[in-house]
This record gives structure tokens, C-alpha cells and sequence, in this order.
């Protein structure tokens, strides 16, 4: 049996969960941004032998909020990795694509004995 923690920020609705193993009893949530609202719910998961299917029910639910002024929590900023994460795989690809036109006009210039007469 497994403990399946699942979290969702009111700020930003994005929902996370993570796997714990059934023998833990206690649990740290981390990264939580502070002035935010939370819901937090522990679901227990186990092998349904009758049905080869993955097994749930809810232990509990939760909503807590983290204080306005706590250092602890700090944003993630996941919107300025994700574009600098963007702008970086872009760069890439525009540079492979200048090398590569490069390479064929060096490979193929046409000097002037090339070029014939007619």
C-alpha cells in the first residue's frame, strides 16, 4: 500500500502529488508560496486483486494557508524557466539551422571557372 499526497495552490491551480510509502507516518510539504491557500488530501492506494486495477480511497482532506510574511516560502518562478527554457531550445535550433545553411554555400559556391559560356 502506498500513501498518495496530493496538493493544489490557489494562486496558481496547479496540482501536485507525490508517492509516499505506506510505513511513513509523517510527510514535509515543500516549495509552497507564501499568503497562499491550499488543499491538501492523503489517499491510500493499494492492488485490487479481484479487479488487476490500482485501488484508492481518501484518508483525509485539509486546507491550510501559509502565513503573508514567511521566508521559507518562496515562489518557484515557473513561468521565467519555462521561457528561458524556450528562448534557450530557439537559440539552438536558429544556430544548427545557420551552421547547416553555412556549410551548403561554402560546399557549393560557384567560382568564376565554373561558370560557363554560352
Amino acid at each position: 500500500m502506498l500513501w498518495c499526497l496530493v496538493h493544489e495552490s490557489s494562486a496558481t491551480s496547479i496540482m501536485c502529488s507525490r508517492m509516499i510509502p505506506a510505513t511513513n507516518k509523517a510527510f514535509v510539504v515543500n516549495n509552497l508560496v507564501s499568503g497562499t491557500g491550499y488543499d491538501l488530501c492523503v489517499l491510500a492506494m493499494w492492488d485490487d486483486t479481484a479487479t488487476t486495477l490500482t485501488a484508492t480511497n481518501i484518508v483525509g482532506c485539509a486546507q491550510f494557508y501559509t502565513k503573508e510574511d514567511y521566508p521559507q516560502c518562496q515562489s518557484m518562478h515557473s513561468q521565467f524557466l519555462g521561457g528561458t527554457m524556450i528562448l534557450i531550445i530557439g537559440g539552438i535550433i536558429v544556430a544548427t539551422l545557420l551552421v547547416f545553411i553555412v556549410v551548403l554555400m561554402v560546399r557549393y559556391k560557384e567560382t568564376p571557372m565554373d561558370i560557363k559560356m554560352t
